[in-house]
Protein backbone atom coordinates (compact mmCIF):
# COMPACT_ATOMS: atom_id res chain seq x y z
CA UNK A 1 0.00 0.00 0.00
CA UNK A 2 1.00 3.54 -1.09
CA UNK A 3 0.46 5.78 2.18
CA UNK A 4 1.32 9.75 2.18
CA UNK A 5 1.90 11.68 5.34
CA UNK A 6 1.21 15.57 5.64
CA UNK A 7 3.34 17.36 7.07
CA UNK A 8 1.58 19.73 9.08
CA UNK A 9 2.16 18.17 12.86
CA UNK A 10 6.12 18.30 11.93
CA UNK A 11 5.67 22.29 11.05
CA UNK A 12 3.46 22.69 14.48
CA UNK A 13 5.41 20.91 16.58
CA UNK A 14 9.70 19.48 16.10
CA UNK A 15 8.88 17.24 19.18
CA UNK A 16 6.15 16.66 20.87
CA UNK A 17 3.51 13.79 21.32
CA UNK A 18 2.00 14.25 18.23
CA UNK A 19 4.92 13.79 16.16
CA UNK A 20 6.13 11.14 17.85
CA UNK A 21 3.02 9.53 17.40
CA UNK A 22 3.11 9.45 13.59
CA UNK A 23 6.89 8.49 14.25
CA UNK A 24 6.09 5.37 15.70
CA UNK A 25 3.09 4.54 12.92
CA UNK A 26 4.94 5.72 9.94
CA UNK A 27 7.79 3.39 10.85
CA UNK A 28 5.48 0.74 11.70
CA UNK A 29 3.86 1.22 8.49
CA UNK A 30 7.10 0.63 6.67
CA UNK A 31 8.06 -2.29 8.98
CA UNK A 32 4.85 -3.79 6.97
CA UNK A 33 6.15 -3.21 3.83
CA UNK A 34 3.97 -0.23 2.64
CA UNK A 35 5.63 2.49 0.47
CA UNK A 36 5.45 6.00 2.55
CA UNK A 37 5.99 9.29 1.15
CA UNK A 38 6.47 12.86 3.10
CA UNK A 39 6.75 16.33 2.11
CA UNK A 40 9.91 17.77 1.13
CA UNK A 41 9.04 21.09 2.89
CA UNK A 42 9.11 19.59 6.47
CA UNK A 43 11.51 21.70 8.91
CA UNK A 44 14.16 19.97 10.57
CA UNK A 45 13.11 18.45 14.05
CA UNK A 46 13.73 14.98 15.66
CA UNK A 47 11.11 12.70 14.24
CA UNK A 48 11.63 14.44 10.77
CA UNK A 49 15.50 13.91 10.93
CA UNK A 50 14.65 10.53 12.16
CA UNK A 51 12.31 9.40 9.79
CA UNK A 52 15.08 10.47 6.96
CA UNK A 53 16.84 7.83 7.68
CA UNK A 54 14.05 5.49 6.92
CA UNK A 55 12.97 4.02 3.62
CA UNK A 56 10.37 6.61 3.24
CA UNK A 57 10.29 8.52 -0.19
CA UNK A 58 10.38 12.55 0.24
CA UNK A 59 9.35 14.86 -2.39
CA UNK A 60 12.25 16.44 -4.40
CA UNK A 61 10.52 19.74 -4.18
CA UNK A 62 10.61 22.34 -1.68
CA UNK A 63 8.59 24.82 -1.38
CA UNK A 64 7.96 28.18 0.84
CA UNK A 65 5.84 28.04 3.86
CA UNK A 66 3.09 30.89 3.82
CA UNK A 67 4.15 32.19 6.90
CA UNK A 68 2.67 35.76 6.18
CA UNK A 69 -0.74 34.55 6.13
CA UNK A 70 -0.19 32.58 9.47
CA UNK A 71 -3.12 33.25 11.81
CA UNK A 72 -1.32 31.27 14.68
CA UNK A 73 1.25 28.89 15.13
CA UNK A 74 -0.88 25.85 14.21
CA UNK A 75 -2.07 27.32 11.03
CA UNK A 76 -1.47 24.14 8.69
CA UNK A 77 -0.65 26.19 5.41
CA UNK A 78 1.79 25.32 3.52
CA UNK A 79 2.81 24.04 -0.08
CA UNK A 80 1.73 20.50 -1.56
CA UNK A 81 4.35 19.07 -3.88
CA UNK A 82 3.46 18.51 -7.41
CA UNK A 83 4.66 14.94 -6.84
CA UNK A 84 1.97 13.91 -4.56
CA UNK A 85 -0.66 13.27 -7.02
CA UNK A 86 2.06 11.37 -9.67
CA UNK A 87 2.86 9.23 -6.67
CA UNK A 88 -0.67 7.84 -6.62
CA UNK A 89 -0.87 7.53 -3.32
CA UNK A 90 -3.79 4.89 -1.98
CA UNK A 91 -4.22 6.42 1.46
CA UNK A 92 -3.48 10.45 2.36
CA UNK A 93 -3.26 10.94 6.38
CA UNK A 94 -3.16 14.13 7.41
CA UNK A 95 -1.37 14.65 10.67
CA UNK A 96 -2.87 17.81 12.12
CA UNK A 97 -6.20 19.29 10.31
CA UNK A 98 -5.25 20.82 7.14
CA UNK A 99 -7.43 19.79 4.18
CA UNK A 100 -5.07 21.15 1.54
CA UNK A 101 -3.40 17.59 1.17
CA UNK A 102 -6.99 16.03 0.99
CA UNK A 103 -7.77 18.57 -1.80
CA UNK A 104 -4.77 18.45 -3.98
CA UNK A 105 -4.40 14.49 -3.64
CA UNK A 106 -5.72 12.04 -6.65
CA UNK A 107 -9.75 11.64 -6.31
CA UNK A 108 -9.30 7.75 -5.81
CA UNK A 109 -7.08 8.25 -2.53
CA UNK A 110 -8.76 7.40 0.68
CA UNK A 111 -8.62 10.21 2.70
CA UNK A 112 -7.85 9.83 7.12
CA UNK A 113 -7.58 11.79 9.68
CA UNK A 114 -6.69 11.88 13.20
CA UNK A 115 -8.77 13.12 15.98
CA UNK A 116 -6.74 13.32 19.24
CA UNK A 117 -9.43 15.65 21.44
CA UNK A 118 -12.06 17.79 21.33
CA UNK A 119 -11.12 20.32 23.87
CA UNK A 120 -10.76 23.47 21.60
CA UNK A 121 -14.19 23.23 21.22
CA UNK A 122 -15.22 22.82 24.67
CA UNK A 123 -13.03 25.55 25.37
CA UNK A 124 -15.17 27.83 22.56
CA UNK A 125 -11.75 29.41 21.80
CA UNK A 126 -9.75 29.66 18.98
CA UNK A 127 -12.30 29.65 16.10
CA UNK A 128 -9.04 29.49 12.70
CA UNK A 129 -8.80 26.42 14.74
CA UNK A 130 -11.88 24.98 15.09
CA UNK A 131 -12.52 25.52 11.22
CA UNK A 132 -9.79 24.23 10.00
CA UNK A 133 -10.62 21.04 12.07
CA UNK A 134 -13.92 21.26 10.90
CA UNK A 135 -12.95 21.55 6.95
CA UNK A 136 -10.46 18.50 7.38
CA UNK A 137 -13.24 16.26 8.95
CA UNK A 138 -15.51 17.73 6.22
CA UNK A 139 -13.34 16.19 3.58
CA UNK A 140 -12.25 13.13 5.31
CA UNK A 141 -13.05 9.83 4.21
CA UNK A 142 -12.67 8.35 7.56
CA UNK A 143 -11.53 9.73 11.56
CA UNK A 144 -8.85 7.72 14.18
CA UNK A 145 -10.20 9.01 17.59
CA UNK A 146 -7.52 7.84 19.96
CA UNK A 147 -9.90 7.10 22.93
CA UNK A 148 -13.75 5.78 23.01
CA UNK A 149 -13.98 9.52 24.38
CA UNK A 150 -12.98 11.36 21.77
CA UNK A 151 -15.13 9.87 19.22
CA UNK A 152 -18.25 10.27 21.55
CA UNK A 153 -16.98 13.85 22.05
CA UNK A 154 -16.54 14.22 18.04
CA UNK A 155 -20.24 12.33 17.16
CA UNK A 156 -21.64 15.04 19.53
CA UNK A 157 -19.80 18.20 18.78
CA UNK A 158 -19.13 17.76 15.34
CA UNK A 159 -22.47 15.63 14.56
CA UNK A 160 -19.89 13.02 12.26
CA UNK A 161 -21.31 10.08 11.42
CA UNK A 162 -19.92 7.47 13.55
CA UNK A 163 -19.79 4.56 11.25
CA UNK A 164 -16.91 6.40 9.54
CA UNK A 165 -15.03 6.23 12.74
CA UNK A 166 -13.03 3.78 14.63
CA UNK A 167 -11.22 4.31 17.83
CA UNK A 168 -7.00 3.13 17.80
CA UNK A 169 -5.45 3.64 21.07
CA UNK A 170 -2.04 4.81 21.51
CA UNK A 171 1.10 3.18 23.76
CA UNK A 172 3.63 4.97 25.97
CA UNK A 173 6.37 6.04 24.00
CA UNK A 174 9.52 3.84 24.64
CA UNK A 175 11.80 5.25 27.12
CA UNK A 176 15.28 4.66 28.18
CA UNK A 177 15.76 2.30 30.91
CA UNK A 178 16.94 4.37 34.00
CA UNK A 179 18.65 1.76 35.78
CA UNK A 180 21.12 1.47 33.22
CA UNK A 181 22.45 4.87 33.77
CA UNK A 182 23.25 6.90 36.83
CA UNK A 183 21.33 9.11 38.27
CA UNK A 184 21.67 12.63 36.08
CA UNK A 185 22.49 15.60 38.04
CA UNK A 186 19.74 17.20 37.58
CA UNK A 187 17.96 15.19 40.32
CA UNK A 188 20.79 14.37 42.72
CA UNK A 189 19.48 17.04 45.46
CA UNK A 190 15.49 15.97 44.68
CA UNK A 191 15.03 13.80 47.09
CA UNK A 192 11.27 13.27 47.55
CA UNK A 193 9.17 15.02 45.32
CA UNK A 194 6.16 14.36 43.44
CA UNK A 195 6.22 14.42 39.61
CA UNK A 196 3.95 16.54 37.29
CA UNK A 197 4.67 16.52 33.42
CA UNK A 198 3.57 18.57 30.11
CA UNK A 199 1.95 21.52 29.58
CA UNK A 200 0.83 23.42 32.33
CA UNK A 201 -1.82 25.99 30.96
CA UNK A 202 -5.76 26.09 31.35
CA UNK A 203 -7.53 22.76 31.31
CA UNK A 204 -4.54 20.88 32.36
CA UNK A 205 -5.15 21.94 35.72
CA UNK A 206 -2.16 22.67 37.63
CA UNK A 207 -3.46 25.11 40.14
CA UNK A 208 -5.12 22.37 41.42
CA UNK A 209 -1.52 20.68 42.28
CA UNK A 210 -0.66 23.85 43.77
CA UNK A 211 -3.20 24.51 46.33
CA UNK A 212 -3.19 20.55 46.73
CA UNK A 213 0.61 20.93 47.70
CA UNK A 214 0.02 24.29 50.05
CA UNK A 215 -2.22 21.81 51.97
CA UNK A 216 -0.05 19.08 52.13
CA UNK A 217 3.27 20.68 52.61
CA UNK A 218 1.30 21.92 55.96
CA UNK A 219 2.16 18.43 57.61
CA UNK A 220 4.94 17.39 55.07
CA UNK A 221 7.26 19.67 54.82
CA UNK A 222 9.96 17.71 53.83
CA UNK A 223 8.32 17.15 49.87
CA UNK A 224 8.63 19.07 46.77
CA UNK A 225 7.01 19.18 43.47
CA UNK A 226 9.18 18.77 40.38
CA UNK A 227 7.43 19.75 37.16
CA UNK A 228 8.84 18.65 33.65
CA UNK A 229 8.59 19.57 30.03
CA UNK A 230 6.01 22.64 29.47
CA UNK A 231 8.39 25.39 29.27
CA UNK A 232 9.45 27.52 32.65
CA UNK A 233 7.49 28.84 34.95
CA UNK A 234 5.37 32.10 34.10
CA UNK A 235 5.16 35.02 36.38
CA UNK A 236 1.77 33.80 36.97
CA UNK A 237 2.77 30.53 38.70
CA UNK A 238 5.73 31.88 40.30
CA UNK A 239 3.25 34.63 41.85
CA UNK A 240 0.93 31.72 42.59
CA UNK A 241 3.84 29.50 44.22
CA UNK A 242 4.19 32.89 46.52
CA UNK A 243 1.10 33.31 47.65
CA UNK A 244 1.28 29.70 48.95
CA UNK A 245 4.40 30.34 50.47
CA UNK A 246 5.99 27.31 48.21
CA UNK A 247 8.13 29.60 46.10
CA UNK A 248 11.38 27.19 46.56
CA UNK A 249 8.65 23.58 46.72
CA UNK A 250 8.17 24.09 43.09
CA UNK A 251 10.87 23.13 40.34
CA UNK A 252 11.17 22.85 36.71
CA UNK A 253 12.96 20.29 34.45
CA UNK A 254 13.38 19.71 30.93
CA UNK A 255 15.18 17.93 28.87
CA UNK A 256 16.02 14.00 27.02
CA UNK A 257 13.94 11.10 27.23
CA UNK A 258 16.85 9.91 29.48
CA UNK A 259 16.36 12.48 32.04
CA UNK A 260 12.41 12.30 31.96
CA UNK A 261 12.11 8.52 32.53
CA UNK A 262 14.76 9.09 35.71
CA UNK A 263 12.76 11.52 36.74
CA UNK A 264 9.61 9.12 36.68
CA UNK A 265 11.41 6.52 38.47
CA UNK A 266 12.32 8.71 41.28
CA UNK A 267 9.33 10.24 41.91
CA UNK A 268 6.92 9.28 45.06
CA UNK A 269 3.99 9.15 42.57
CA UNK A 270 2.75 10.60 39.15
CA UNK A 271 0.15 13.66 39.41
CA UNK A 272 -1.93 14.09 36.45
CA UNK A 273 -4.62 16.12 37.20
CA UNK A 274 -6.29 17.46 33.49
CA UNK A 275 -9.83 18.18 33.51
CA UNK A 276 -9.99 16.57 29.90
CA UNK A 277 -7.69 14.38 27.86
CA UNK A 278 -8.01 12.78 24.92
CA UNK A 279 -5.76 9.73 26.04
CA UNK A 280 -3.60 10.96 28.73
CA UNK A 281 0.38 9.09 27.84
CA UNK A 282 2.11 10.31 30.88
CA UNK A 283 0.09 8.11 32.87
CA UNK A 284 0.52 4.88 31.80
CA UNK A 285 4.57 6.19 31.06
CA UNK A 286 4.97 6.29 34.41
CA UNK A 287 3.20 2.79 34.93
CA UNK A 288 5.51 1.54 32.92
CA UNK A 289 8.40 2.46 35.18
CA UNK A 290 6.41 1.19 38.03
CA UNK A 291 5.80 4.82 39.13
CA UNK A 292 2.45 5.00 41.07
CA UNK A 293 -0.02 7.47 39.32
CA UNK A 294 -2.59 9.97 41.05
CA UNK A 295 -5.32 11.03 38.46
CA UNK A 296 -8.04 12.76 37.53
CA UNK A 297 -11.00 10.98 37.44
CA UNK A 298 -11.75 12.61 34.15
CA UNK A 299 -14.03 10.26 31.43
CA UNK A 300 -10.89 9.71 29.31
CA UNK A 301 -8.39 8.61 31.97
CA UNK A 302 -11.25 6.72 33.70
CA UNK A 303 -11.35 4.96 29.97
CA UNK A 304 -7.88 4.44 29.49
CA UNK A 305 -6.82 3.76 33.21
CA UNK A 306 -8.47 1.21 36.02
CA UNK A 307 -9.29 2.18 39.61
CA UNK A 308 -6.98 -0.98 40.76
CA UNK A 309 -3.75 0.48 39.05
CA UNK A 310 -3.87 4.45 40.02
CA UNK A 311 -5.74 6.62 42.20
CA UNK A 312 -8.27 8.75 41.20
CA UNK A 313 -9.38 11.94 42.47
CA UNK A 314 -11.97 15.27 41.80
CA UNK A 315 -9.90 16.76 39.64
CA UNK A 316 -12.22 19.85 41.16
CA UNK A 317 -11.14 19.18 45.00
CA UNK A 318 -7.54 20.11 45.95
CA UNK A 319 -8.41 18.46 49.85
CA UNK A 320 -9.16 15.13 47.57
CA UNK A 321 -6.48 15.35 45.79
CA UNK A 322 -4.00 15.90 49.38
CA UNK A 323 -5.65 12.71 50.47
CA UNK A 324 -4.70 10.99 47.50
CA UNK A 325 -0.52 12.74 48.15
CA UNK A 326 -0.91 11.11 51.98
CA UNK A 327 -2.16 7.88 50.44
CA UNK A 328 0.95 7.40 48.10
CA UNK A 329 2.81 8.24 51.23
CA UNK A 330 1.34 6.35 53.99
CA UNK A 331 -0.40 3.44 51.67
CA UNK A 332 0.42 -0.06 52.14
CA UNK A 333 1.24 -0.39 48.39
CA UNK A 334 1.16 -4.56 47.72
CA UNK A 335 3.77 -4.39 45.26
CA UNK A 336 3.32 -7.93 43.58
CA UNK A 337 -0.14 -6.42 43.28
CA UNK A 338 0.01 -3.43 42.17
CA UNK A 339 2.79 -4.50 39.30
CA UNK A 340 0.52 -7.00 38.56
CA UNK A 341 -2.57 -4.72 37.96
CA UNK A 342 0.12 -2.25 35.91
CA UNK A 343 1.29 -4.83 33.63
CA UNK A 344 -2.32 -6.46 33.16
CA UNK A 345 -3.36 -2.41 32.25
CA UNK A 346 -0.30 -2.10 29.79
CA UNK A 347 -0.88 -4.95 27.58
CA UNK A 348 -3.85 -3.47 26.64
CA UNK A 349 -1.74 -0.54 24.59
CA UNK A 350 1.23 -1.35 22.01
CA UNK A 351 2.40 0.45 19.16
CA UNK A 352 2.10 -2.87 17.26
CA UNK A 353 -1.36 -3.23 17.87
CA UNK A 354 -1.39 0.34 16.71
CA UNK A 355 0.08 0.30 13.79
CA UNK A 356 -1.64 -3.13 12.87
CA UNK A 357 -5.08 -1.48 13.46
CA UNK A 358 -4.18 1.92 11.69
CA UNK A 359 -3.23 -0.04 8.70
CA UNK A 360 -6.11 -2.85 8.52
CA UNK A 361 -8.63 0.49 8.58
CA UNK A 362 -6.53 2.09 5.45
CA UNK A 363 -6.91 -1.65 4.32
CA UNK A 364 -11.30 -1.35 5.43
CA UNK A 365 -11.35 2.04 3.54
CA UNK A 366 -11.05 -0.26 -0.17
Amino acid sequence: MKIAYSPTIFKVQREGGISRYFYQLITGMLSLGNEVYLSGEAPEGKYIDLLKNTSATFSPEKGNLLTSVMTDERNPLGWVPRSLRNWDPDIIHETYFSSKWFKAGPKRARRVLTVYDLIEEKLASSPDYRSRKKEALKTADHVICISETTRKDLVEIHNFPIEKTSVIYLAPFPLPNPSLSPLPMELTSKKKYFLYVGARDGYKNFKILVEAFAIFNANNPGYSVVAFGGGSFTDAEIALFKEHGLREKFSHLSGSDLLLSHSYKNAIALIYPSIWEGFGMPPLEALALGTPVIASSSDCLHEILSSDSVMFFDPMSSSELNLRMNDALSRDFNRLELTSAWEKLLKQFSWEQCVKQTFETYRNLF
